[in-house]
């Protein structure tokens, strides 16, 4: 759903208090994507389209009627509405005037006497701002989650709310994962330096916070070279951020199921905590499927069948089991290095893997289940 600001939105602000709809009632939908004021006699010449005009009508106060032929012409040009602010010059509106707006549904306010040009404009424009936020803002989580079903049905909306994604170029996209819980201010900070450092690379780019996620889409032409990485590897780590990345070069259609992908990653990140500034796939390995099997059944077997009972013989004995096993697969299941690690005599080590392998019914020479125990010890929950 697209968040416009519209004229009936601009009757409600705090400094339009009291406005009152003169003509025009029926079209206070009109999107107004611009404020003005104006005092100039050829107005109409410098207004825009969706743009909310506002006036004393000091150049119309001794000719009326001249006030009169200005709305068609505004009306031409696209004005959403337009204000007038009475008493000072205008003692009242003249009807001709009204009458010729409601003609040309064209939305005609009269002003509180006490508005404050300034402060309208301040409000309007961050309501304004607001809108366009928002409408980037579900124009990219819709791209992301794969709501669109082509490329034209991608530019079609991304005109409608006056945003070039570049179909024709290349993209990058980016997952940051904040190692700490940032209270909004934080995020925030985060979000403008990264959106910061987009623009100085000089690339254009798109960014949204979704699924408490600051998601970076990078644009580039097919012509030109992304070698930017480690200008974010910098960043992160200035920001105590893990920036995920899968793939440097995704046509756009493609950015769903990229997306789907480093929300994987981050997913992995988060749940093994890991803390490094740029994580690409291949940096991954097992880590990547633990948060997928993390309430399996195989997550149960393995504690259940390794972890649980060696720590009970630990806590029982008063022994080193847990350790040493963890240690020997970590030293690729090498007896000497596993010693030299833990500073204990090679035929200490000896023994206790194969008090290990009696106790928990295994072959620490067979692959499947040296595989099984390297996976269980990777369980952040169980370390």
């Amino acid at each position: 759903m697209k968040h416009y600001f519209r004229v009936s939105d601009a009757c409600r602000l705090y400094s339009l208090q009291g406005v009152t709809v003169l003509a025009g009632s029926q079209y206070l939908d009109n999107i107004i994507n611009h404020i003005n004021v104006m005092e100039v006699p050829d107005i109409e010449n410098w207004v825009q389209e969706d743009e909310f005009l506002m006036t004393t009508g000091y150049m119309y106060q001794n000719n009326p009627l001249l006030f009169a032929e200005l709305i068609p012409k505004l009306k031409d040009r696209g004005v959403a509405a337009l204000g007038i602010k009475p008493k000072r010059f205008l003692e009242e509106i003249p009807t001709s005037v009204i009458e010729c707006a409601e003609v040309n549904r064209l939305p005609l306010l009269l002003l509180p006497e006490q508005t404050a040009f300034s402060l309208v404009i301040r409000e309007c424009m961050e309501k304004i701002l607001l809108s366009e936020k928002e409408n980037r803002a579900s124009f990219l989580k819709n791209l992301l989650l794969g709501h669109y079903d082509s490329e034209a049905e991608i530019d079609v909306h991304a005109n409608q709310i006056g945003l070039d994604f570049h179909l024709n170029n290349r993209h990058t996209l980016l997952i940051a994962v904040e190692h700490e819980d940032h209270v909004h201010y934080e995020k925030e900070s985060i979000y403008q330096a990264l959106k910061l450092h987009c623009s100085k690379i000089g690339f254009p780019s798109h960014h949204i916070i979704h699924q408490n996620h600051i998601v970076i889409i990078l644009s580039y032409p097919y012509e030109k070279t992304f070698h930017h990485m480690e200008s974010f590897r910098a960043l992160a780590q200035k920001s105590d951020i893990t920036l995920c990345s899968y793939s440097p070069n995704i046509p756009v259609a493609e950015l769903p199921i990229e997306y789907k992908r480093v929300t994987k990653m981050a997913k992995a990140v988060e749940y093994n905590k890991l803390n490094m500034p740029l994580l690409q796939f291949n940096d991954l390995g097992l880590y990547s499927i633990l948060p997928d099997i993390s309430d399996s059944l195989f997550h149960y077997y393995c504690r259940e069948k390794y972890l649980l009972p060696l720590q009970q013989y630990d806590q029982i004995h008063n022994s080193q089991l847990t350790k040493t096993l963890r240690t020997y697969l970590h030293c690729n299941c090498n007896m000497k290095e596993t010693a030299a690690f833990l500073f204990t005599h090679y035929n200490t080590v000896c023994y206790r893997i194969a008090q290990i392998q009696e106790l928990l019914d295994i072959d620490l020479h067979d692959m499947n289940q040296i595989c099984t125990l390297y996976i269980a010890f990777l369980f952040h929950d169980e370390t």
